[in-house]
């Protein structure tokens, strides 16, 4: 099947990143765009809708729901001009034939490059994940799989296969992020608008880790966690995050790099 996570991302940058672009660029060299922004976040509800229309046109049995698409812009700010952000709310993928939602996203948040926006093309910079449910799994084959869930699971349910968030709308979801997290493994360039992204956070909800070679299962709750790209390629990570063990809740925190 096709990935909508994917398709919805592209239709943004060809469909809508020139118009999008060239009114953000021309309201704020005006001031009028420039002071409604200083008012707080703009809704763009017709851009939510047609991402959707864009989107479910070729997603077969799925169908891309957004709650609400905003436009933020803070001014500036010690004399430099601060990045526009993109907010996303109630992000969702839908199975056309049962109605159930196979893979959720709360909120979102995406930061754009300012060089990338001037030639008319949408660029991330920052990625933020808002109270996502994560599932990385090891399977027994050693393979690594990373699912975004519309829920999180009952405990009973957590290493039982097969689950919703092994459907394949969450691996097509999971498999968009995969694809993020390997952009981030390369040097930053202006290459493409993907090679622009520099940094992916996740600020709570929950990562279910799953090892099905130890048949083990880790839940770590409300995860603050930052992965940075590295000026000559690779990640550095770090981060804070609860463990729940049994009845007990551990607070931890997390370094590495790749």
């Amino acid at each position: 099947m096709s990935r909508p996570g994917g398709q919805a991302w592209r239709w943004v940058r060809r469909a809508v990143g020139a118009v999008f672009a060239l009114a953000i660029l021309g309201g704020l060299a005006v001031g009028g765009l420039a002071w409604r922004l200083a008012q707080g976040p703009m809704d763009l509800p017709a851009l939510a809708r047609e991402i959707e229309r864009r989107a479910n046109a070729e997603t077969g049995d799925m169908r891309l729901e957004i709650g609400s698409a905003r436009i933020a812009w803070e001014g500036w700010r010690a004399g430099n001009l601060s990045p526009i952000e993109f907010l996303l709310d109630d992000v969702r993928l839908v199975e056309l034939t049962t109605g159930q939602v196979r893979a959720a996203l709360p909120a979102a948040s995406v930061t754009l490059s300012l060089s990338w926006l001037l030639r008319g093309e949408i660029a991330p910079r920052v990625i933020e994940l808002h109270r996502p449910v994560l599932r990385l799994v090891r399977g027994e084959d050693g393979a690594i799989r990373l699912g975004i869930a519309a829920e999180a699971p009952a405990e009973a349910e957590a290493a039982a296969p097969p689950s919703p968030e092994d459907s394949p709308a969450s691996a097509d979801a999971g498999a968009y992020a995969a694809r993020l997290l390997a952009e981030l493994m390369r040097p930053p360039s202006q290459a493409t608008p993907v090679s622009a992204l520099r940094r992916v956070e996740v600020q709570g909800g929950l990562l279910l880790i799953v090892d099905r070679q130890l048949d083990r299962v880790w839940w770590l709750q409300q995860p603050q966690l930052a992965l940075h790209r590295q000026p000559e390629g690779g990640l550095q990570g770090e981060g804070t995050a609860t463990l729940r063990l049994g009845p007990e809740r551990v607070p931890i925190r997390l370094s590495g790099s790749a």
